[in-house]
């Protein structure tokens, strides 16, 4: 038979291994609830979307020149409207009209030979259906293409077919708002600088960037250049001259 003091030594050894066994489960149910909470904040919370890589672009591009005006006495390229014409001519030859014609559109002119018309005209920004009635009056005319060489205009009685006298453009007329600016060997400036100094766009470079063509917005940035391009000649430029028209083959 057990002793008060050992019932008592007996329940004491006992509530001792409850309460560890207790804490054991609370220590692993704490643990499990936090996992819990973990991966639900992991399911709820969206991943963070990935950053985006921005690609530099340079924004600086090459800017080609843009094309020159053409113009001659009677006749000028339009400003405002691409393929149109402004002119300028009274009592010119029917010849002396088309070869400058020529000279501005670079198209082939064929007339039919002794044919005669004193001209008189004046119109601005005019397509060619709307302008070359004005200049050709009773005449009959075709405006046909040439394939990869442009354009061909025939002026005829009644038969565009007798259309067969070439009309050769006017090429000793200089390009009013260009220069052709040839360096001395070894200058250092480059056709920008030079650009920028004499307020006029490059057109255009040799091979060997000796020889550059420059564009001007008229015939008075011309002069002012060429006041520029003579304190030059010492030491830069060798020589500048007039740009003049091309016939296309």
């Amino acid at each position: 038979m057990r002793t008060t003091e050992q019932l008592h030594c007996e329940g004491a050894s006992f509530n001792i291994f409850a309460r560890a066994r207790l804490q054991v489960i609370l220590g692993m149910a704490a643990a499990l609830f936090i996992c819990l909470q973990s991966d639900l904040y992991s399911a709820e919370t969206p991943a963070a979307a990935p950053t985006k890589q921005v690609e530099k672009t340079n924004a600086v591009q090459d800017v080609k020149a843009p094309a020159p005006l053409k113009s001659t006495e009677f006749f000028s390229q339009s400003e405002k409207k691409k393929d149109c014409l402004n002119a300028s001519i009274e009592g010119a030859p029917l010849k002396t009209v088309l070869r400058q014609l020529a000279t501005v559109t670079g198209w082939k002119v064929f007339m039919e030979p002794g044919l005669t018309r004193t001209v008189s005209a004046k119109f601005k920004d005019l397509p060619s259906h709307e302008s070359l009635p004005l200049l050709f009056g009773s005449l009959n005319y075709a405006l046909v293409s040439d394939g990869t060489h442009g354009q061909r205009l025939l002026v005829f009685q009644k038969d565009q077919k007798d259309a067969t006298e070439f009309i050769r453009p006017d090429l000793s007329q200089p390009i009013p708002n260009e220069l052709v600016v040839v360096l001395k060997k070894g200058s250092k400036l480059t056709p920008q600088e030079i650009a920028q100094l004499i307020g006029g766009k490059v057109g255009a470079v040799s091979k060997d960037g000796m020889a550059i063509r420059f564009i001007f917005e008229d015939e008075e940035g011309v002069a002012r250049a060429k006041e520029i391009l003579a304190k030059l000649m010492e030491s830069d430029v060798d020589s500048m001259q007039n740009n003049y028209y091309m016939v296309s083959p």
